[in-house]
């Protein structure tokens, strides 16, 4: 950078005389505000490439007959983003698979269930944008939560002393997990990390009191040229 001198001891007297400081001093610190980096530059040009990656969430819950596993990953495909204030939205797909299964007796009568989750939608678009408050890089989820009827599809057995008195079919909705929305530095060009916490009330199909979940996230983003 070639700083004109003479132009800044011009600026920095009439800087000295509006402020009430020396116009040597006032004169330092245009050198400085003109010296210093742009971050909020890389920030915006960050935000504006095109981003791929995804996130992957892990839920497993255990309980009395019970046991329930699901996995959601959320994908983005590089395409590039649409603008919404100081929002950049990116196009994402969501989808999950599991299963589980369910065994509870009572007397001489036993319930069993199976079930399968298969589901995916392509309409989970996702955000980036540069805080304000604290200039960090932001990235979380851009849609309600989806759900996908007849995404969860099983068998539910009724026997009595070990002999079979129904079977019923089972077609439940499959719900998306929250996002494992992330921030970092705003100069970063990629986003990763994990978390591991405890599930919060009824989680899998036909979930009994009692049982006990962990939500198992990643997530690893980078930006495009």
């Amino acid at each position: 950078m070639i700083v004109n001198f003479t132009g800044l001891r011009l600026l920095g007297r009439e800087a000295g005389r509006k402020f009430g400081v020396r116009a040597e001093v006032a004169a330092a610190w245009l050198i400085l505000l003109l010296a210093a980096p742009t971050p909020l530059f890389s920030q915006a040009t960050a935000v504006n490439r095109p981003w791929s990656g995804q996130a992957q969430c892990n839920i497993t819950v255990q309980g009395p007959g019970y046991s329930h596993q699901e996995t959601h990953t959320w994908k983005l495909g590089g395409g590039s983003p649409t603008v919404q204030g100081a929002m950049h939205i990116f196009p994402a797909t969501w989808s999950v698979s599991g299963k589980g299964s369910l065994e509870r007796s009572q007397g001489s009568q036993t319930l069993t269930a199976q079930w399968t989750t298969n589901a995916s939608m392509a309409n989970a678009p996702v955000a980036l944008f540069v805080r304000a408050s604290d200039g960090k890089l932001i990235l979380k989820s851009w849609h309600s939560q989806l759900r996908s009827r007849g995404g969860v599809n099983g068998t539910q057995t009724v026997t009595v002393n070990g002999a079979v008195q129904s079977q019923t079919p089972m077609s439940l909705e499959a719900f998306e997990w929250a996002f494992p929305g992330a921030e970092v530095a705003s100069s970063s060009t990629s986003i990763q990390g994990s978390s591991t916490n405890a599930t919060n009330g009824s989680v899998g199909p036909m979930q009994p009191g009692g049982s006990h979940g962990t939500a198992a996230c990643t997530w690893s983003f980078s930006a495009g040229h």
